[in-house]
């Protein structure tokens, strides 16, 4: 398990976006990528103005309606932040004993990751791209390997 989550520091930030309901980031150092997929609670803080920058909840508050897209607080922030998230290096990365995860990025940001349910529900998980190995996912009620 540590391995998954050891592995992401000192790799940078290459894409952040959102799929439907889920926060996904991808992680690069040059030669490996791995991907991080959020189905449960976030938020990105930076640490230096004491501010969230932009969380969970903002994925689904509406601001705008066009005829083909809805654009969310989520997508105008990220329109915002994406510069300055993507190339991030990440600094640290740790969990709890429940699944929580908090990774402290090269800027003063951090994403903390909270488990949100106590049900057998996938939170988040973090896969090696373009890789067979498993995937290590974190349940409401546990950890397993896919």
């Amino acid at each position: 398990m540590k391995k998954y989550i050891d592995d992401l520091v000192d790799m940078k930030v290459i894409k952040i976006y959102r799929f439907l309901d889920m926060l996904c980031i991808q992680f690069s150092n040059g030669i490996d990528k791995y991907a991080l997929h959020i189905q449960s609670s976030w938020k990105i803080v930076d640490t230096n103005r004491k501010i969230i920058i932009v969380a969970h909840l903002d994925e689904f508050t509406e601001i705008s309606q066009s005829n083909e897209k809805k654009e969310t607080i989520f997508d105008k922030k990220m329109n915002e932040q994406r510069p300055i998230i993507e190339n991030l290096k990440v600094i640290t990365c740790s969990m709890n004993n429940v699944g929580d995860l908090k990774i402290k990025f090269s800027n003063g940001y951090v994403l903390e990751i909270f488990i949100d349910t106590s049900e057998e529900e996938e939170c988040w998980r973090i896969l090696k791209m373009e890789s067979d190995e498993k995937h290590y996912v974190v349940y409401g009620k546990g950890v397993s390997f896919e």
